[in-house]
């Protein structure tokens, strides 16, 4: 299916710049709590090697990243009694559609396992099927941190 090749962040701290960045234009621009060098500050911390979240994988094609992904303790401030989080999975649109996505998340449930988490949570406002064919059922309605959308489905999956 793909050459995609899968690194946690701090193999590849090059990239770290580019997630902050695809981080914040996709999420981070419409919150008044956050900013771009905000966001740089933390994915730089997640380019020290470590076994304790947050986590960020990136996903590469030639030395090039297609996309990432990161597993965080807490990813809503309503639900912080839910942890760990499926977080800031992105696909550049170049290589969407290519099944770049799935590796990613799949990779992610692998490594959670490792961790010895056996439960995980999302919140989406339109990737529902996505997640639903890697097993992730819909479990609520959430309210948008950012306020675009009238709710997100809040998702989760035993591992």
């Amino acid at each position: 299916m793909s050459d995609l090749e899968i690194y946690p962040l701090y193999q590849k701290p090059k990239f770290a710049q580019t997630c902050a960045a695809w981080g914040f234009g996709e999420w981070g621009a419409h919150m008044t709590n956050s900013s771009l060098e905000d966001n740089v500050a933390a994915y730089k911390k997640r380019t020290v090697e470590s076994n304790n979240i947050p986590l960020t994988w990136i996903g590469t094609i030639n030395e090039k990243i297609v996309g990432m992904i990161s597993l965080d303790e807490h990813d809503h401030d309503d639900h912080k009694d839910l942890s760990p989080w499926l977080a800031s999975m992105y696909i550049h649109p170049t290589f969407r559609k290519n099944g770049y996505a799935t590796q990613l998340i799949q990779h992610l449930h692998t490594e959670a396992k490792k961790l010895g988490y056996n439960h995980l949570y999302l919140f989406t406002p339109d990737a529902m099927k996505l997640y639903e064919k890697n097993g992730w059922k819909i479990t609520a309605k959430v309210r948008d941190p950012r306020g675009i959308y009238d709710h997100e489905k809040l998702m989760e999956i035993e591992l």
